[in-house]
């Protein structure tokens, strides 16, 4: 499945979500992301809460978590999850520092979760993705 299907498919997407662990296999090009995903609605008409999720990223190209920026504006070593955004890096939202590479795999896709504690981004790129709900 490609990542905006599955953006698309929540109220939210992956706004105002919490990654509370990342685990990435080289070998086999997978991350596997547990978070809690936000499930209100945006226009707030109902306050479900969140609900607890893996996302699997399969064929990885790259993944690149920038530091937590540490101006002191940011309380990033408290033990909470990271309060993220996310968007499709071709299409919207902010560009990184450096170029990351283009896709290999034309149908997959490059994204990017803002985190808000930490004022930096985690960017990757894969074939596919999957959400598995816990």
């Amino acid at each position: 499945m490609h990542f905006n299907e599955i953006e698309n498919s929540l109220p939210n997407g992956f706004h105002d979500s919490d990654v509370l662990e990342i685990h990435t296999d080289y070998i086999n090009r997978i991350v596997k992301i547990i978070m809690d995903i936000s499930m209100d609605t945006p226009d707030d008409k109902l306050e479900i809460g969140t609900k607890r999720a893996e996302l699997v990223v399969e064929e990885l190209e790259y993944l690149i978590i920038d530091p937590p920026d540490d101006s002191g504006n940011y309380r990033y070593w408290e033990p909470k999850g990271l309060w993220i955004d996310s968007g499709d890096f071709d299409s919207s939202g902010p560009k990184p520092k450096v170029e990351l590479p283009q896709l290999r795999n034309k149908s997959g896709f490059r994204v990017w979760f803002f985190v808000n504690n930490w004022n930096s981004f985690i960017y990757f790129a894969a074939g596919k993705a999957s959400l598995i709900w816990k």
